[in-house]
This record gives structure tokens, C-alpha cells and sequence, in this order.
């Protein structure tokens, strides 16, 4: 065997066994980890207090996998972060922030709050995700310590970088 096919080999077999391990539950232990045993946690994404063992789904945690397990994401703490409800719904898959559906929306410059409210939550998924990225990049640190240095996004306090010129994607900030 020469020592591409062994390198290949090598590869698919390692391949397998991620695609088999990110579909393994998160175990308790993790959960309490990634949670710091507390009741309540703040989402890493929007700030929302999620609620450990909630009576309704909508405040319950849920564990978000930083890098998706339809990707081969696995079920560690290093790959997982407390999520809302919403914005683990919102997220789902999404690992880049360029399939958050990004170029579905521009307001006029200054909108009314009833315009603001055209932004869907996916697209501000996508761009905490775009700011976890490139503040990632920047300090060269991992996703999950650039998510938790920068901290949550508050929605619903979106701002334009530029307020003279209409407020799409790209013209777009959490206060």
C-alpha cells in the first residue's frame, strides 16, 4: 500500500468515528459543565436567561454545538455553549454566518421600531456568529472563548454602523 492510499485510509476511518461520535448524547456531567452547575444561564448568543429542568421549552437550556453535528460536531464541552430556545432553533445547522439568509432584509436609514422588526432572529443569529468569527480570527483564540469574551448580543438594541446609509447585514450592530 503506498502512502496515499494509507493516508486515505487513515482519513476515512477518522471521518467515520467523528461522524459517529457527534451523535452521541451530552451527558450530564457535560451539561453541568458547560452550565457551571448553575440554574440559570445567560444564552451566549442573544442574553436571554435560560432556565436548567424549565417546565416549558421556550426557558429551557439548551446546549448549542458551536461547530454542528451534522458536521461532525461533537457532544464535549469545548464544543458547546447554553443556548434560548429561539436561538438554538434559529442557528440549527448554520456554521458560517453566510447562510443566515444575510441578504434578506434592507430598511431605510433611521427605521421605526415597527421596521426594525423585519430583522428576523436568524439574521441576527448569523451576525453574532459573523462577530464570534472574526473576533476568533483577531485574537486567534477558539470559538467558544470568543464567544464567551465578546459576550451576548442584545437583540433588540440593534444599532447602524452607519446611520446615514440604509441598514442591511453588512450595515448592522448589537449596542
Amino acid at each position: 500500500m503506498d502512502l496515499i492510499s494509507v493516508a486515505l485510509d487513515v482519513i476515512a476511518r477518522q471521518s467515520i468515528l467523528a461522524a459517529k461520535n457527534s451523535k452521541r448524547p451530552i451527558s450530564k456531567a457535560t451539561k453541568r459543565r458547560v452550565r457551571q452547575d448553575r440554574i440559570e444561564v445567560e444564552c451566549y448568543l442573544c442574553g436571554n436567561m435560560c432556565i436548567h429542568k424549565a417546565l416549558e421549552n421556550t426557558s429551557a437550556i439548551y446546549y448549542e454545538h458551536l461547530w454542528p453535528t451534522s458536521y461532525g460536531g461533537d457532544s464535549v464541552e469545548e464544543n458547546l455553549l447554553p443556548a434560548c430556545f429561539a436561538c438554538n432553533s434559529e442557528k440549527d445547522d448554520m456554521i458560517l454566518w453566510h447562510t443566515g439568509a444575510v441578504f434578506s432584509f434592507v430598511l431605510k436609514p433611521n427605521p421605526s421600531e415597527q421596521e426594525r422588526t423585519r430583522i428576523r432572529r436568524r439574521e441576527k443569529v448569523a451576525r453574532r456568529i459573523q462577530d464570534i468569527l472574526a473576533f476568533a480570527n483577531q485574537t486567534q483564540c477558539t470559538l467558544k472563548s470568543a464567544a464567551v469574551e465578546i459576550g451576548p448580543a442584545k437583540f433588540e438594541k440593534l444599532t447602524a454602523i452607519d446611520d446615514e446609509d440604509a441598514i442591511d447585514y453588512f450595515n448592522l450592530h448589537f449596542a
